[in-house]
Parts: structure tokens; sequence; C-alpha cells
């Protein structure tokens, strides 16, 4: 019963060391880990951060795709021109060959 009563009052009564030790534990740890406040706003800055980056990184490759679709379709432009034009004058120069070769049938 005594050792019982002992333990209890080691408990709830604890000497001088137990306390000091405890306090200069808290404080340790007080030190060494960052409030939870602290933690948690350093995260979100860190998601905000994140997000932000996304956001900057998406805007530049969506900027990018517009000018090289833009330079692509100007590309296109020009080939098909280039396609038009060698089509009339193919077409124009085959007249020509064929007039040729009817002149040519009509002199035999």
């Amino acid at each position: 019963k005594s050792q019982k009563r002992n333990r209890l009052k080691q408990i709830f009564f604890p000497t001088r060391s137990r306390v000091k030790l405890y306090q200069s534990q808290v404080s340790t740890n007080k030190q060494m880990t960052p409030p939870l406040n602290e933690q948690v706003a350093r995260l979100n800055q860190r998601a905000v951060d994140v997000q932000n980056g996304i956001e900057h990184s998406l805007s530049s490759l969506h900027t990018q795709r517009l000018q090289y679709l833009t330079a692509l379709n100007e590309k296109t432009r020009d080939l098909e021109k280039a396609a038009a034009a060698f089509e009339f004058s193919s077409s124009k120069h085959l007249q020509q060959e064929l007039n040729k070769t009817k002149t040519l049938s009509y002199i035999f």
C-alpha cells in the first residue's frame, strides 16, 4: 500500500528534478520544432508558389504553341500559293506544248 502511495505521489507530485527535466525537454522541443502554425504557413506558401509556377509554365507553353501554330499556318499558306503558282505555270507550259504539237501536226 505504501508503494502504491509513493507511486501516486511520484505521478501527481513529481520531484523538482523531474519537473526541471520535463521543463527542459519541453523548451528543447519548442526550440527544435517550429510551431504548427508556422509549418502550415510555410506549406501553404510553398503550395501557392508551386501553383504560380505551374500557371506560369502553362501560360508560357500556350504562348509558344500559338507562335508555332501561327508560323505553321503562314508556311502552309505560302506552300499553297507556291503550289497554285506551280500548277498554273505547269498547265500553261503543257498548253504551250500541246499547241506546238498541234502546229507541228498541221505542218506535217
